[in-house]
Formats: C-alpha cells, sequence, structure tokens
C-alpha cells in the first residue's frame, strides 16, 4: 500500500502502541530518563505505530525514538535485525539514507501483543 493511503487496514493496538511511547517520553520529563531503559521495545513500538501511519523511518532516527545516544540506537537496530524482528533497506534514490522496518515476524508479534493486550481491557484511569 502507497505511503499515508487512507484506504488500509489499521494495524491492531497501533494507537496503543504510540500512547506508550508518548506516556514513556512524558515519563521521562517528569521522572528524568536516567532511571529507565528499555531501547528495543521503545524501537518496536515506535516502528509498529509508524507502520499503521505510513511512515518510513530512518536508521538515523532510531536513537531518537529510543531515547538514547546514535551508537546504542544502532547497536539495538542491529540486535532487533539479527532477530529477524527488524529489516533495513536503502534508499533507492539516495543510497546513503538506510530505512528500517518491522519484517513480518516482527509485526506479526506487535499485533499479537497488542491483540493480547488489548483482551485484557483498560483499567480504570483516575478513579
Amino acid at each position: 500500500m502507497a505511503v499515508g493511503d487512507m484506504s488500509r487496514r489499521a494495524l491492531p493496538g497501533a494507537q496503543l502502541a504510540a500512547w506508550a511511547v508518548m506516556a514513556r517520553r512524558l515519563r521521562e520529563e517528569v521522572i528524568g530518563g536516567d532511571l529507565f531503559s528499555d531501547p528495543a521495545w521503545d524501537i518496536l513500538l515506535d516502528l509498529y505505530a509508524a507502520l499503521d501511519r505510513g511512515d518510513r523511518v530512518q536508521l538515523t532516527s532510531v536513537a531518537s525514538m529510543a531515547g538514547v545516544p546514535p551508537s546504542t540506537g544502532r547497536r539495538w537496530a542491529r540486535k532487533l535485525v539479527d532477530r529477524g524482528l527488524l529489516e533495513r533497506e536503502k534508499d533507492r534514490r539516495d543510497q546513503r539514507q538506510t530505512y528500517v522496518r518491522l519484517t513480518a515476524k516482527g509485526q506479526e508479534i506487535m499485533t499479537a501483543f497488542m491483540v493480547r493486550l488489548a483482551a485484557k481491557g483498560l483499567p480504570s484511569l483516575l478513579n
């Protein structure tokens, strides 16, 4: 499907994934980022939400997505590629640009997680 194609079917839980990323950034803003670190999960969440939006994500953006230094972002992206959850793709017009996206396996596990999480229901917020 084309990027931005409004006829595409939304991924289950994609809005929840985007919300979780936002909540993690808010947590860092309020509490600080030095207590928590989960770059692989941040990358998976962000790429799942990006896939739903039809966004392409540059490899250089992975570090900022995860809130880590560039070398750490590249290291985690490499680990996720090695596990078969991410794949890299060179830009056809500019070979200096590399994009990352979830593989079919990565999308499958993120979708399965989101479906199972949604089945648990939402807690009553701020009673």
